[in-house]
């Protein structure tokens, strides 16, 4: 574990911050909102956290805390599950929640490996940490919710009667992974950018087997259980069941 997260994890034992680390992880798969997200993925995290005492508050009087230079930011986790609402997390985290999240879920987002502390905040929502200038953005995939689609002037609804809100997915080289007119959701669009970190070997064998397993029924509705099968995977050491939620990102 490198200094600074274990200065997060010092910082956590000794009571400085209200939070509860729930587990270390090495190239975890996890995803960062932020309206700045293609900035992001052409320059890397450049602001951030500086102050390991401040990082249990992300807003002040003003909004979003200002930040001068690189520090710490948060993610989500794309392979837990929050056990109240039996939803994921970043779903959780939308405008049209109930959770006073103070609007931590932006139209552009992040997918993308690192290694980070997975805590439980003192208001019960769960995060990864991570320094920031440690992310690797290059293999990042780019998530952006491009609005509700339309078709012959129209707006399309899922099997429930609801707008469709679409998101796209495209890999930091320009590979489209998911396109605007598949009509996918957010979830399955994250479905589809774990599956490409897999096949390109970017994922454990642990995680792999985790989300195969967390997703199986999502997977099989998209059509996507045989390519999915093809992939080599480890039985996994425990049931991806565990549901949490998390915090959103010092990106300013």
């Amino acid at each position: 574990m490198t200094n600074h997260l274990q200065a997060v994890a010092d910082a956590i034992k000794s009571g400085t911050l209200e939070q509860e680390l729930k587990a270390k992880l090495k190239k975890h798969p996890v995803i960062h909102f932020s309206d700045h997200a293609e900035k992001i993925l052409a320059e890397g995290f450049v602001f951030g956290e500086t102050n390991v005492a401040g990082m249990d508050c992300t807003y002040d009087q003003n909004g979003i805390k200002a930040h001068s230079g690189p520090g710490y930011n948060f993610a989500f986790n794309t392979v837990e599950w929050d056990v109240e609402n039996d939803c994921m997390d970043y779903e959780i985290a939308g405008e049209s929640s109930e959770c006073n999240l103070m609007g931590m879920h932006a139209e552009t987002a992040l997918l993308f490996n690192v290694d980070g502390l997975y805590t439980r905040h003192y208001d019960e929502f769960h995060q990864v940490v991570f320094w920031g200038p440690d992310a690797k953005v290059d293999k990042a995939i780019l998530l952006k919710n491009t609005g509700t689609l339309e078709i012959d002037g129209e707006e399309a609804c899922d099997d429930n009667g609801n707008p469709v809100d679409c998101w796209t997915a495209t890999t930091a080289s320009g590979e489209v992974l998911v396109e605007r007119d598949e009509m996918l959701n957010l979830r399955e669009c994250v479905i589809r950018s774990l599956i490409h970190l897999d096949l390109d070997n970017q994922l454990s064998q642990r995680i792999a087997a985790e989300y195969k397993s967390l997703y199986e029924e999502e997977i099989q509705d998209m059509g996507l259980a045989k390519i999915v099968s093809k992939i080599a995977t480890a039985t996994p050491t425990r049931k991806a069941t565990m549901r949490t939620k998390e915090l959103h990102s010092f990106d300013r």
